[in-house]
């Protein structure tokens, strides 16, 4: 079975909730199931960042905006592979910038994601 799960600002905001959120992700995929795991950024960096671009700019290109708001999603990304790696999963996470993510235009700043799960199965393996 396919699961996706969705981890972001406080469920993700220090490491001690990376790794608790690190846990349930390999607990389903020791289960045997195909997991899926969603990061948005920790705690208050979107905020933080939108405020930032806010002062040196009140209104922003929205494709650099897009730009600076992924390095929220982006170090997400890497600190729960980095905790994942330590897992008996033996898995690593696909970075958020392989070509299965997608970012659009039109959201509340200009943008979003979407990404092909058939590029997505394509790329990824079962290890255990």
């Amino acid at each position: 079975m396919l699961i996706v799960q969705k981890y972001g600002g406080t469920s993700v905001g220090d490491a001690a909730r990376v790794r608790a959120a690190a846990g349930r992700i390999a607990e389903a995929y020791l289960l045997g199931h195909d997991v899926v795991a969603v990061l948005s950024a920790q705690g208050d960096t979107t905020d933080e960042l939108l405020s930032l671009a806010a002062e040196l700019n009140p209104s922003p290109p929205k494709r650099e905006l897009d730009m600076l708001l992924a390095t929220g999603e982006q170090r997400s990304v890497a600190l729960m592979a980095i905790c994942l790696a330590r897992m008996p999963t033996r898995r690593t996470a696909p970075p958020a910038s392989a070509a299965w993510i997608h970012p659009v235009s039109g959201g509340s700043w200009g943008g979003g994601a979407w990404c092909s799960s058939r590029a997505f199965r394509a790329r990824t393996t079962r290890t255990t």
